[in-house]
């Protein structure tokens, strides 16, 4: 998987992720996408159009439950 720190907000100032390493920035993507679609309380809806992304999320929610 990819992850490209220059992808975030220009607004968010909190974070991070601009100012850190590559390897840390990636960390804390991931981390941030883990804790928004862990929070559900009622469910969380993810739409991908990209099947490869799609797989890996299923992949990955499966191997955490």
């Amino acid at each position: 998987m990819r992850t490209n720190k220059e992808a975030i907000s220009r607004d968010d100032k909190s974070s991070g992720i601009r100012g850190a390493s590559d390897d840390l920035a990636r960390r804390l993507i991931l981390n941030t996408y883990k804790t928004l679609l862990t929070r559900g309380q009622k469910g969380c809806f993810v739409y991908c159009e990209d099947e490869a992304l799609r797989e890996y999320f299923k992949r990955m929610v499966t191997n955490s439950l």
